[in-house]
């Protein structure tokens, strides 16, 4: 399945985990001095959680650089303004199946964070306690666990992983 991003063209998207079956894509660009969220657009906060704003007064939004808008959704996300019918549906859908294909399945975390750290502890005991170790410890831990965020962009109309050079942790 296809579709239409015709009215929406974001150069920067991320698509990210809220939970197992529900999956956003966002506007990731860089938010400029006046950025503001207009009431009635959806967004994620810094914790994930999805939100309406309460308002659009710049200094509000001045110290909310980490939110985004949210373009895209595996779940519907009716606005209060679509609810009392003076709103437009903002958010387009993307189905489930195929976001779970892209990102390769819906791999849960296997080890502990206790248990990462004791096997790190033993190997770095075999390697001699005084060795110089690249990473932390908080470091090798996260690069263990399953990602939730991803760069992604629509190409012909589908949703694709974006090619850019990788980080440190994956």
């Amino acid at each position: 399945m296809s579709y239409s991003t015709e009215m929406i063209i974001f150069v920067y998207m991320k698509l990210i985990k809220i939970n197992s079956n529900h999956y956003v894509v966002v506007d990731d660009s860089p938010k400029k001095e006046n950025f503001y969220i207009p009431i009635g657009i959806k967004y994620l906060d810094d914790t994930n959680t999805i939100r309406e704003p309460i308002s659009e007064d710049i200094d509000y939004w001045s110290t909310r650089k980490d939110y985004y808008i949210i373009t895209h959704s595996t779940q519907p996300l009716a606005s209060m303004k679509e609810l009392i019918g003076k709103g437009y549906d903002t958010i387009l859908p993307i189905n489930i199946d195929e976001v779970k294909e892209l990102i390769g399945g819906d791999k849960d975390k296997k080890y502990t964070f206790n248990q990462i750290t004791d096997a790190i502890s033993m190997a770095r005991e075999i390697n001699g306690k005084e060795s110089y170790y690249r990473y932390s410890m908080e470091e090798i831990v996260q690069s263990l666990e399953p990602k939730t965020e991803w760069k992604v962009e629509f190409v012909d109309g589908k949703l694709k992983l974006k090619k850019y050079e990788k980080n440190k942790y994956h």
